[in-house]
């Protein structure tokens, strides 16, 4: 867990183990404090920690706060703030992973990457491994940070040397570093300003194929829930009655949430009200339906794999597919309502479209 101390505002990150008896709950009495850094200011504090595909504990650390960096720790190595940390948890204390870059010569054997503001939302796409940060901007653009692989290892991010792609403090560019800029960033003031970035996940569920390989972020001063490609391409969408987004969430499956005040939203794809089916050369039918369905396909590319889902996103259903014209497939255990139905050919290819079992 990562939590602000009470007694002084420093950030701890610690270890708790379940209890024995019940493995929804923390055994509070089994607490190990891993780190400790101070905090000089109230701001800045929060942090999201996630396991990397390497297994070991990666932790995001905010500049520490005030406005502008005021003691320039984000590029100050010898301190963990505006950092990313990595630290081993199998490992004895200080927890330290012998390939952190810092790790046995000058500067903090906890640090992974520097020159961050505030990364407070950030994520490893599930399937890649591709790291993905959303760091809040100062007083013009939000940025969103993108490093392939497992890569990143004392990667600068910039701050406050530049904010986005812009230089913030004249003459703090070191010569010799290479910066890692931002794949894609939006300004504070104009078309698809903003004021705080908040981060989310790549998608990689099933339901929804279009939207798989996108990052999905928002802002806490809009009502849009955008996407970037690893190109840079950016989406916006506004959506209605949706303010402050705070936090992203992602299942088991992959499918994606967000928290907007109180409220847990479920993301899907509006575009399922126009099937993928009919002009890829597959037809479903009949529809509604009640106890069998047909699935037609006249595509030339042999379909594999079958798929149900409620529109929660739980799979119901999945059946492999014979290589023929047309598959028939019993529906008399699925309930009636609204479902949303997959087919994956052998290249790799999903179609999506809904399902009204009466």
């Amino acid at each position: 867990v990562d939590y602000t101390r009470q007694t002084d505002g420093a950030t701890v990150i610690a270890r708790y183990s379940v209890s024995s008896s019940n493995p929804n709950v923390a055994d509070a009495t089994s607490g190990l404090v891993m780190l400790v850094v101070p905090q000089p200011y109230s701001n800045h504090n929060g942090g999201t920690l996630r396991f990397g595909p390497d297994g070991y504990l990666y932790i995001g650390m905010g500049d520490g706060g005030s406005g502008g960096d005021p003691e320039n720790r984000a590029q100050n190595i010898n301190e963990n703030l505006g950092k990313l940390l990595r630290l081993d948890v199998d490992a004895a204390a200080p927890y330290i992973p012998a390939t952190n870059p810092f790790a046995g010569v000058a500067g903090n054997d906890e640090i992974w990457a520097v020159g961050l503001r505030n990364p407070w939302k950030w994520s490893f796409d599930k399937v890649t491994g591709d790291l993905w940060i959303a760091d809040v901007g100062q007083n013009a653009v939000e940025e969103i940070n993108h490093v392939t692989g497992n890569g990143g290892a004392g990667a600068n991010y910039g701050w406050n040397c530049y904010e986005g792609n812009s230089v913030y403090t004249t003459g703090c560019a070191q010569p010799g570093t290479t910066y890692v800029f931002p794949v894609a960033t939006y300004p504070h003031s104009g078309t698809n300003s903003g004021c705080s970035i908040t981060g989310g996940y790549v998608y990689r569920g099933s339901m929804y194929p279009a939207m798989t390989g996108k990052f999905f972020f928002s802002d806490y001063c809009s009502g849009r829930i955008n996407t970037v490609n690893t190109d840079g391409t950016v989406t916006y969408r506004t959506i209605p009655n949706i303010t402050n987004v705070t936090t992203y969430g992602q299942d088991s499956a992959g499918e994606l949430y967000i928290v907007s005040g109180t409220t847990l939203y479920k993301i899907y794809d509006s575009a399922l009200g126009l099937s993928s089916f009919g002009r890829n050369g597959i037809a479903l039918y009949p529809n509604p339906s009640k106890g069998e369905i047909s699935l037609r396909n006249t595509s030339g590319k042999p379909l594999s794999t079958f798929k149900l889902y409620d529109m929660s996103g739980k799979l119901l259903m999945r059946k492999q597919l014979a290589d023929v014209e047309t598959n028939t497939i019993n529906t008399t255990s699925i309930q009636t309502g609204l479902y949303v139905v997959t087919v994956e050919n052998g290249a790799g290819e999903r179609f999506t479209s809904k399902l009204t079992i009466q």
